[in-house]
């Protein structure tokens, strides 16, 4: 709300946007819903006006493994 009203730091939002979200895999889904590590590089571009020089390569090199099973219906 303060950001919202010009009394803080910029604020950019990210998150699903008021849509229908289609059923796929969570890596298609966080693409193509711009959630993804790449997505939000590109936003911190935008928000600080200035090339961050990131690319899927090296955000591949420092990713992590996942902590939850991909059997479980929660780690969707």
């Amino acid at each position: 709300m303060i950001a919202d009203n010009g009394m803080g730091k910029r604020l950019r939002r990210i998150g699903l946007k008021d849509t229908f979200a289609h059923g796929a895999s969570k890596p298609y889904l966080m693409r193509e819903y711009e959630l993804d590590a790449l997505a939000l590089v590109h936003t911190v571009e935008n928000l600080i006006g200035q090339d961050l020089d990131i690319t899927e390569t090296d955000l591949q090199a420092v990713r992590l493994q996942a902590v939850h099973s991909a059997a479980k219906a929660e780690a969707l």
